[in-house]
């Protein structure tokens, strides 16, 4: 899939789901990571991943009280 094509699905996607589409860097046009992602921490996909689970557990504790 060309990558102007995988873009713009990535980016309605996330209209679609109701949240912020995929940010871009508009010196280089390539996607930035998300707030609250750091990348030096994450050494690996594991890291990522436990990172971004921290950050939605609080938004989810905030809904659920």
């Amino acid at each position: 899939m060309p990558e102007e094509k995988s873009d713009s699905v990535r980016e309605s996607a996330a209209r679609y789901e109701g949240r912020p589409g995929p940010v871009r860097d508009p010196k280089t046009g390539r996607f930035v990571a998300p707030q609250g992602f750091n990348q030096r921490k994450a050494s690996t996909f594991q890291e990522a991943a436990k990172q971004s689970f921290e950050k939605y557990e609080k938004t989810f504790k905030k809904l659920a009280e």
